[in-house]
């Protein structure tokens, strides 16, 4: 008698099943995450800008506060702004605060110091308009309107930051 060997393995018929069956899973499981990667790159970029707004803004506004006089080389009501700052250093001697915008980033220059980027690499200033005014007490004003741009791929994201600061003794 001959030994009754069962056949081992799949038909084609059921290769095709599982295969069809992984394909639609497959594109189901790449259809989900295509979205997903889309909303992680809009988060990035909207950390990237709130960062890189909030850090240039404080700086700004803290000197903008810290400042005597608003200087005559200032830029103001139009984009790109420069404002020229006068201040004191930490030792009561006289010192220039500059900041411009350059290469896309908002700079700060301290004295005849080298200028260094306040804002990240991956933002973009679109714009940067500073603006003074003297109210009926003789206080000084500083506002300061910034933009920033962040682009990945295809997208591209703005944020608008307005703020402001009284200069130091002039109230």
């Amino acid at each position: 008698m001959r030994p009754h060997h069962s056949q081992r393995g799949f038909s084609l018929l059921e290769m095709l099943i599982y295969i069809s069956i992984l394909a639609v899973i497959s594109a189901v499981v790449v259809g989900s995450l295509i979205p997903l990667a889309r909303s992680y790159r809009q988060v990035v970029m909207a950390l990237a800008i709130n960062n890189s707004g909030s850090a240039a803004l404080e700086r700004m506004v803290r000197e903008v506060r810290q400042a005597t006089d608003v200087g005559a080389g200032s830029v103001l009501n139009s984009s790109p702004g420069t404002l020229v700052l006068s201040s004191l250093d930490s030792t009561g001697n006289p010192i220039t605060i500059t900041f411009d915008v350059s290469g896309g980033a908002v700079r700060i220059t301290e004295g005849a110091g080298t200028p260094y980027a306040l804002t990240g690499s991956g933002v973009a200033v679109s714009s940067l308009i500073f603006t003074s005014q003297t109210n009926a007490t003789t206080s000084k004003l500083v506002g300061i309107d910034l933009t920033l741009t962040s682009t990945v791929g295809a997208l591209t994201r703005s944020t608008r930051f307005k703020a402001g600061g009284t200069l130091r003794n002039s109230y």
